[in-house]
């Protein structure tokens, strides 16, 4: 019986992984293959009709790590240049880019046919994207060069951690690269990236605390994360502790040691402690459990959760305000250490397992290994309402990181520059 199905029914891929060919009786049958992504054509006819004849239109691929950047492009209101949203989540139905991984590569040559038929020879001048590292990025920009359309890449981050893992060990891949400083350029043309293609913008991130303003009232502000606005704040910043950190369960089990020794200082010194998570992998870093043993005490707040199983931290504050309200500010080299620095605000490292401690190394801030030296550091410096960054690395740091007290320097201006080009 076996033996005679086989021959009745002979199935065949065709190399576009688009088909398959079934034989019947001898008769060939070609059917279209069923996907596990679905096109939205309503989705895309929205992106498409955003396009401006006027203007230099710039697609945008909204990825969580860098969506800060994209925000203040258009908070920016480039008047010759149009931003559009790229929302390829929506787009293919992806629930999330862990998901987007998963069915990506079966389902390429499908995606690449559907973004070619819509996008070849629109007035689209380039993709911008935050980080080109990661998998499957390197699809996506080569599905847009075959459509003829560039990929840009605006560096949403400096060197926090060891320069030879910065950016997964790799060299950009996308035909232009806008970056921070002499650090990162550096870096990327040693993996040999041309340097002719890499443009020196500063951070935005860092440059925008010269003009700083809090979108929040102080009292708004703890009225939000229900703390005492008289009591001193400590704000813990969480990270992912992802491949730069080596062992992460290790990594992520030594954070939960700080904060929870956090937890304790604060009691003991009547502070109040905000725990700020990571983007990406909230319940990773901190479990449902390990949160709820926090919920009901007054003296802390969490802020940054996942509501809807995202993989993406939801917040109630924004990093800024969050950065401007507390009085000391503490991590594991995170960029939101060398924020409070801009904004004259001490911050401490917390060294509990081994690591290369960056910003204890190079900008001299003090490191605590454990609950005795964190609470000394924190009674010793949270009156203070000075940068901690030792006067002889500021020069350094400047250069490096590009950030410079110019008020004329900004790094919108610049990326306007390198797009308008």
């Amino acid at each position: 019986m076996k033996n005679i199905l086989q021959k009745i029914f002979s199935i065949k891929n065709t190399a576009d992984k688009t088909h398959k060919v079934v034989t019947i009786f001898g008769i060939k049958f070609k059917l279209k293959r069923n996907h596990s992504v679905k096109f939205c054509r309503k989705e895309m006819e929205n992106i498409i009709s955003q396009i401006d004849k006027n203007k230099q239109n710039y697609l945008y691929l909204d990825w969580f790590s860098g969506k800060y950047i994209f925000d203040r492009m258009i908070e920016a209101k480039y008047q010759n240049i149009n931003l559009i949203k790229f929302s390829l989540f929506n787009l293919f139905g992806f629930l999330n880019r862990f998901d987007l991984w998963g069915k990506w590569n079966s389902n390429n040559d499908y995606i690449q046919k559907k973004l070619t038929k819509y996008l070849k020879d629109k007035n689209i001048r380039a993709l911008l994207v935050t980080l080109d590292w990661a998998h499957c990025f390197d699809s996506i920009i080569n599905i847009f060069k075959n459509i003829g359309i560039p990929t840009y890449c605006i560096i949403h981050e400096g060197v926090f951690q060891d320069e030879n893992i910065y950016y997964n060990s790799q060299k950009p891949i996308s035909d232009k690269v806008l970056t921070w400083g002499e650090l990162t350029k550096q870096i990327f043309e040693k993996r040999g990236y041309p340097t002719e293609k890499i443009f020196l913008v500063g951070s935005i991130k860092l440059n925008s605390y010269k003009y700083f303003k809090p979108k929040l009232s102080k009292n708004e502000f703890f009225e939000i994360t229900g703390l005492d606005e008289n009591k001193k704040t400590i704000l813990y910043c969480c990270q992912l502790c992802d491949f730069q950190w080596g062992d992460q369960d290790h990594a992520l089990k030594k954070q939960k040691e700080v904060i929870e020794d956090l937890g304790y200082i604060a009691k003991n010194n009547n502070y109040n402690l905000i725990i700020r998570n990571a983007p990406a992998h909230p319940s990773k870093i901190l479990p449902v459990n390990f949160v709820k043993q926090y919920e009901n005490i007054k003296y802390i707040f969490i802020d940054g959760v996942d509501i809807d199983n995202s993989m993406k931290s939801v917040y109630k504050t924004n990093p800024d305000d969050a950065i401007f309200y507390s009085d000391i500010i503490i991590g594991m080299n995170t960029t939101m250490q060398l924020e409070a620095s801009v904004l004259n605000k001490p911050s401490i490292v917390a060294k509990y397992f081994d690591f290369y401690d960056k910003w204890h190394q190079e900008l001299g801030l003090p490191v605590c290994r454990n609950k005795d030296e964190l609470e000394l550091n924190i009674k010793k410096y949270i009156e203070y309402k000075k940068s901690l960054i030792i006067p002889e690395a500021k020069e350094d740091f400047y250069k490096n990181y590009g950030y410079y007290p110019d008020m004329d320097f900004d790094p919108l201006k610049n990326i306007e520059k390198v797009l308008l080009n």
